[in-house]
């Protein structure tokens, strides 16, 4: 009876090891919960910055019309 209680501690570790621990581990190599910075050799201009953060989804419609009315009266 005893060893059917160190089996089956010794399985449910195993199991949140191999399951929640392992996705953690992942998570970390991955970061996908972080944006990734933009380098100044992928953005010529900040037309094309404002582009590339709508496509991400980091600013909205609105957001980018008014930056690219912003740029076209400074220029």
């Amino acid at each position: 009876m005893i060893l059917f209680w160190i089996l089956l501690g010794a399985g449910v570790i195993w199991l949140l090891k191999n399951t929640v621990f392992n996705n953690e581990e992942k998570n970390q190599k991955t970061n996908f919960s972080r944006p990734q910075p933009v380098s100044s050799s992928d953005a010529d201009n900040p037309l094309d910055i404002a582009k590339k953060r709508l496509a991400r989804g980091e600013i909205t419609k609105e957001e980018f019309a008014e930056i690219k009315q912003t740029l076209s009266e400074n220029n």
